[in-house]
């Protein structure tokens, strides 16, 4: 195979062309000590960028099913890295920098291959590691002093420092730094809406194209050392500080009893100052409400009703409303917004990136009575949506459904179906609590 060697600001990479893209894997963009913020990574000579690099350490996520278990070599501290597959590194092509989800304890930058995220499109693809669970989302600032202050977000700001790595060096393998557009999906999307938190995210990338998540995954520091508290309970240890030392396989165990015990499959995220933190106490409290408001005052005994009202609350009240709420204010501080709802039966979690960039067809999950041509079709449309906003901005172009800009005097959204096309919001949000201080993109 063709080997390709690049020179970047931290030092040279060496990667290899296969069929249409030249791949470059496993460089690594930061070094960090355990629970600390990670630096930049420099080094000397050409580095083989052939091979993957290590995932974050985590326990299988519960979907898909593997046949048996990865090795545990595949796994490590010492993960913070991305891959870099380009079509030409002469050019300057617009860039997709795919940020995994997984609930922020599962995934890696392997989860997703480039000839089914851009096909023959001409776009760099890029994806990353960031640390996960108690290694990326634990705080430690107010048990173990400030220089672990910023611990409980260091899965976040390995993001932002991969990033910037990004920027400082994406036109060496043919994209261009101004064109560069973050996709996640649940813990993904979660993360860009964090992200855009931070000011020089402006630098970073100027469009974000997110999948079932946007803001709902950040926490108080009252909570999150709540969180921390009860994980020192779980690991019976006298002194905090021993964590800094301990085998990473008992930091795992712990954070498996955690979150096994909790009503919420995101007990880590990001944390910030001056937002609500959602509990177990509270969560079983709103049950309550819910169902004495909504559910008993309207007479309805039936289980299976009951169950699919649950289904409509929990979607509005995890997903529909923050994704509302931020689309207008991104609207309305300047941002061009283009949203989306998945209506395909039976819309499942992040269903709409896997109709476009896995199987384009959904996979196995779908509506009874469909076909298999359908299903295709809308995987296509939805693709062809997708790579056009990558490229241009506008999502826009042919075998698309006209889709319109999201603004005042209707709120338009496309709705993905058996038969796609623009529709009003069903209603507006009733969650005011998303922070105004987003930050305008370009």
């Amino acid at each position: 195979m063709e080997k390709v060697i690049v020179k970047t600001k931290q030092g040279r990479v060496s990667g290899q062309r296969f069929g249409r893209f030249v791949e470059f894997k496993g460089i690594p963009y930061g070094k960090a000590e355990r629970f600390c913020e990670a630096v930049m990574y420099q080094w000397e000579g050409v580095l083989d960028c052939t091979e993957f690099g290590k995932k974050a350490l985590q326990f299988p996520a519960p979907l898909p099913q593997l046949p048996e278990p990865e090795p545990e070599e595949h796994f490590g501290e010492d993960c913070l890295n991305l891959n870099i597959y380009t079509p030409d590194i002469s050019r300057s092509l617009p860039v997709l920098v795919d940020i995994h989800g997984g609930a922020f304890q599962n995934g890696s930058n392997r989860d997703h291959t480039p000839d089914k995220m851009t096909e023959d499109k001409d776009i760099v693809y890029v994806n990353l590691n960031y640390r996960l669970g108690v290694f990326g989302y634990l705080y430690l600032g107010q048990i173990l002093g400030e220089k672990y202050r910023t611990s409980g977000n260091n899965g976040l700001t390995d993001q932002l420092l991969a990033l910037r790595w990004v920027h400082e060096n994406i036109s060496a393998f043919g994209g261009d730094p101004q064109r560069v557009t973050v996709m996640g999906a649940s813990a993904g999307a979660k993360s860009i809406a964090a992200l855009m938190m931070f000011p020089e995210s402006r630098t970073y990338f100027s469009q974000a194209l997110l999948s079932s998540g946007a803001y709902q995954c950040i926490r108080d520091e009252r909570t999150a050392e709540k969180v921390a508290e009860r994980y020192l309970e779980i690991l019976e240890i006298r002194d905090p500080s021993e964590i800094l030392t301990m085998d990473a396989e008992s930091l795992l165990q712990a954070q498996k009893e955690l979150c096994s015990a909790g009503e919420s499959t995101c007990v880590f995220g990001p944390v910030a100052d001056g937002l609500f933190g959602i509990n177990a106490e509270t969560a079983k409290e709103d049950h309550e409400k819910l169902c004495r408001d909504v559910i008993c005052e309207k007479g309805i005994c039936d289980e299976e009703k009951k169950k699919e009202i649950w289904i409509k609350i929990f979607s509005d009240y995890m997903y529909r409303t923050y994704s509302e709420r931020m689309a207008k204010i991104l609207m309305r501080n300047g941002s061009t917004v283009y949203k989306y709802s998945m209506e395909y039966a039976p819309a499942l979690h992040c269903q709409d990136q896997s109709f476009a960039f896995e199987t384009k067809d959904g996979g196995e999950m779908y509506r009874d009575g469909s076909t298999l041509e359908e299903r295709n079709r809308l995987g296509r449309t939805i693709f062809e949506a997708y790579t056009n906003f990558i490229r241009t901005g506008d999502p826009n172009g042919a075998g698309v459904p006209y889709w319109s800009e999201y603004r005042e005097g209707g709120f338009l959204q496309m709705n993905w179906d058996a038969v796609s096309g623009e529709a009003p919001e069903e209603a507006d949000d009733t969650l005011k609590r998303f922070p105004e201080q987003v930050y305008r993109l370009r």
